[in-house]
């Protein structure tokens, strides 16, 4: 009796497996060169995301730097990483731009000015500048006059200055500020005007201004002499429109 011819079946899934790998070996080349290009596409879509889109009207940031900074700025990041510029300060006339170290943690874009009088005749002496994220002048000011390190204040104030409506204290503080117990505090004083400008993203501007430093209170200069200061001052300050 004649054997039965076994007949081997190849599944299925076999026939599906080799016709993949015949397909990518005559297709090799042409299927690396869409990856590539698929890989390109996508690269340059995150890139431009990146460069184009600004939330909320921020400033553009493109691969961690801050594009169209102005040198005469007032930038600050107000939330989820989205900076702005609240403001443009020039240089008043009579001060000239110093360094001074204020630093803004984990924002390294912030950007503020400062000024020092270069005439040795004005009652502010310096003049800075910053934003205050997330607050208006009002809120700021009841911080203020709540504060109990100034020597003597005098009224909390608001007025139109140069176009602005400012928030704005008097101040008069030691320039010690402490003294071993039994001795009297020495007779150096400095005085300030601190004011504060509403500006957009329900922020506000800074303006903190300074005296000489080491003068006897009696010397010290008087609001109103620091306010006819401050209203030369202000009128270089540009708040966007809202």
């Amino acid at each position: 009796m004649a054997k039965k011819k076994h007949v081997y079946h190849v599944s299925a899934s076999k026939r599906r497996e080799t016709k993949r790998r015949a397909f990518y070996a005559a297709h090799k080349k042409t299927i690396i060169t869409g990856c590539i290009a698929a890989a390109i596409a996508l690269v340059l879509i995150i890139i431009a995301c990146d460069f184009f889109v600004t939330p909320g009207g921020s400033m553009r940031l493109f691969m961690g730097n801050l594009l169209g900074a102005e040198e005469n700025a007032i930038i600050r990041e107000v939330k989820d990483g989205r900076y702005y510029t609240l403001a443009n300060m020039d240089v008043p006339e009579g001060y000239e731009p110093k360094d001074y170290d204020v630093p803004f943690a984990n924002e390294k874009h912030a950007q503020y000015r400062y000024f020092e009088d270069t005439t040795g005749e004005k009652a502010i002496a310096s003049v800075y500048v910053s934003g205050v994220k997330g607050q208006t002048g009002e809120s700021m000011m009841a911080q203020l006059a709540s504060a109990s390190y100034f020597t003597s204040t005098g009224e909390a104030t608001k007025a139109d200055i140069a176009g602005h409506t400012v928030n704005y204290l008097y101040t008069q503080s030691n320039t010690t500020m402490a003294a071993a117990e039994g001795e009297e505090l020495p007779d150096e004083y400095f005085a300030s005007i601190i004011a504060y400008v509403d500006t957009i993203q329900d922020s506000c501007i800074l303006l903190s201004c300074n005296s000489v430093e080491g003068i006897p209170q009696a010397e010290l200069p008087t609001e109103e002499a620091m306010l006819a200061d401050l209203e030369a001052i202000l009128g270089c300050l540009t708040i966007p429109e809202k």
